[in-house]
């Protein structure tokens, strides 16, 4: 019977290579000898034709009973090929016209899966019974599906965070201890995408104290906190119990209540907020029982426990009260304490570093002659980003504008990309914009702030300033050069750099737009226009900050209270060929304070400053 069962195996495995031979035969070969592409038989003809064979009533001799009753059709040869498990309970099958296997303890869907993969080698992934899947395919014998199913799931861990913790409940449904620590440490690469995740609200009580337990599970203790808030009032509404905060109106759902506050993404955890509480304070302790033990108020802000975690009313007076002394304690004397009031004082290591990073675009130059336009100055973004592992960040400082060259030339761009400017009279280039790519997202700009437009000469026949350096929609500006006093034409601005003015002849005596780089200021005694700043872009990162820059004067962080990129200017007006002064970036680590200070052609960080060429990038990483 094995010997019989083995040849039908055998059949089964070699039929898509013998449908194959047998049309290459029928075509015959081409001149040379060679199968020609007519006479090859394509993949898609084979994986129909065992498509077709799949719970075909005619042909199966098996029959497979599932959890449930539920039932399949398939046949003994097709299986005992894919599965040594089923060769062997099958083998003395051979002489039943049709076999039954039954597994009630299975579930149908993954039957569905295994068998459609049997014959075709084809699958979806469902993060609700993945974890199930890999198990039963391996229990069955399928080690080809289990290995398929294994990469699947570790090319999510990879890529979503949010989608590893649904494998994380199936880990848990399933009992998988192994595979829930993996998918949390999978969850702990971007543990903020995990904690607002539709997944989080689906963790019980155990898990959710497990999960924020780790010393990865955040850089900062305000998103866990709010994390945990959402859970707790999303399991009461559920339940139905709970006493109801008497400020809010009877059919209000806590569910919608939070889904509106979180429209626009979560909020910065720097700043207090209102939160949408529905339930009382007591009710949500009540709820998250010791899994607030979780959340390491102590490291806290002082402010944000004044402002936010005091209105929520989920801590007694004395713990808020410990809690509030320890923040305005010495550092020392913080750092030296492991605990305090029942919670960790102790700091996390997460595995994404939290940043924030402040850049301004270059400032833009000033054209020729005491009376000339200034250049506008770099405008301001900041934001906020975090760092994955294995990721790196390169930086792009905008250099200062120029007003050089010869009396036929344009003036040199500034670094990276500026608009230039013109000659006879000779008109300031714009600032380089300052931007930054990460090696996630490949080619398109995370974020950048605007260069400043050049001003234009005091005198007739003056060229237009140049356009600053800009981004835009992920990509990098370029374009924005001036109309020259004679016949050179405008460089289009594209992708964000500021336009180019106009000359004296074209012009209107019009300082550039200020779309976030200051535009250029147009020269006394001419019609010729100044050049528009650059705009600033923030794909994929969150805006903290925006200012754009409206003069030469540079625009003053609220924050770290540094600036740069003023434009080329003296006193009220342009000066001669004054040039603009290079951006800046600054990159502060969120859990250390650490501030790398990255200039157009240096680094400046704790240790000292680092030269480096100037017009180079600068690359950042987790090591940096």
């Amino acid at each position: 019977a094995a010997s019989e069962l083995s040849q039908r195996t055998g059949m089964a495995a070699a039929a898509a290579s013998s449908m194959s031979a047998a049309a290459a035969a029928a075509a015959g070969p081409g001149e040379d000898g060679k199968p020609t592409e007519s006479t090859v038989a394509k993949p898609k003809a084979a994986v129909e034709f065992f498509r077709r064979l799949l719970n075909d009533q005619v042909t199966a001799d098996l029959e497979i009973v599932v959890a449930g009753g539920g039932k399949f059709l398939a046949h003994r040869a097709v299986l005992a090929a894919r599965s040594d498990e089923l060769r062997e309970l099958l083998a003395g099958t051979v002489s039943e016209p049709r076999a039954t296997l039954k597994f009630p303890k299975d579930d149908a869907r993954c039957w569905a899966q295994i068998l459609r993969f049997a014959y075709t080698n084809e699958w979806d992934y469902d993060s609700s019974n993945v974890v199930m899947l890999r198990r039963i395919a391996e229990d069955r014998g399928f080690a080809d599906f289990e290995e398929v199913v294994a990469a699947a799931i570790s090319k999510v861990f990879l890529k979503s965070s949010a989608r590893a913790l649904d494998v994380a409940l199936g880990a848990a449904r399933e009992g998988d201890d192994g595979m829930m620590e993996a998918a949390f440490a999978a969850c702990y690469r971007n543990p903020l995408s995990a904690m607002f995740s539709d997944a989080f609200l689906e963790l019980d009580a155990d898990m959710l104290a497990s999960f924020a337990s780790d010393d990865r599970a955040t850089a900062n203790e305000t998103n866990l906190f709010r994390a945990m808030l959402r859970w707790a009032e999303i399991a009461l509404e559920k339940e139905g119990g709970g006493q109801r905060r008497p400020d809010v109106p009877a059919r209000a759902s806590a569910k919608s209540r939070w889904a509106e506050w979180l429209k626009d993404g979560v909020k910065d955890a720097d700043i207090p907020f209102t939160l949408p509480l529905t339930y009382s304070g007591a009710a949500i302790r009540t709820k998250l029982g010791d899994a607030i033990r979780a959340v390491r108020f102590p490291l806290m802000d002082g402010r944000l426990l004044a402002e936010e975690v005091l209105l929520t009313e989920v801590l007694t007076d004395e713990e808020l009260a410990d809690v509030l002394a320890f923040s305005v304690t010495p550092k020392a004397d913080r750092d030296a304490l492991d605990e305090l009031a029942g919670f960790s004082a102790v700091k996390r290591t997460p595995i994404e570093k939290e940043l924030r990073i402040s850049m301004w675009g270059g400032g833009g130059a000033s054209g020729k002659y005491g009376n000339s336009g200034a250049g506008g100055a770099g405008g301001l973004l900041r934001v906020k980003y975090s760092l994955r592992p294995g990721e790196k960040l390169t930086f792009y400082v905008g250099e200062g504008g120029y007003a050089d060259k010869g009396s036929s030339e344009r003036t040199t761009q500034a670094w990276p990309n500026s608009g230039r400017g013109g000659y006879n009279w000779k008109s300031g280039s714009g600032g380089g914009a300052t931007y930054f790519l990460s090696s996630v997202t490949g080619d398109e700009v995370v974020a950048g702030a605007g260069g400043g437009g050049g001003g234009s000469a005091g005198r007739s026949y003056s060229s237009g300033g140049g356009g600053g350096g800009g981004t835009k929609d992920g990509k990098v500006g370029s374009g924005g050069d001036c109309e020259t006093s004679s016949s050179g034409s405008m460089v289009a601005e594209v992708d964000g750099n500021g336009r180019g003015g106009r000359n004296d002849s074209g012009g209107s005596n019009t300082d550039g737009a200020s779309p976030h780089g200051a535009g250029g200021r147009s020269g006394a005694s001419s019609r010729a226009d100044g050049g528009g700043g650059g705009e600033a872009s923030h794909k994929h990162a969150k805006v903290l900050h925006k200012i754009a820059a409206t003069t030469y004067a540079p625009v003053v962080c609220p924050v770290t209270r540094k600036s740069a990129g003023e434009g080329g200017h003296s006193g009220d007006r342009g000066g001669d060929k004054v040039r603009g002064k290079p951006g800046l970036a600054l990159i502060q680590i969120e859990d250390t304070g650490e501030i790398i200070e990255v200039q157009f052609a240096a680094v400046q960080t704790a240790a000292g400053k680092k030269k480096r060429p100037s017009k180079t990038p600068y690359e950042f990483t987790h090591s940096s």
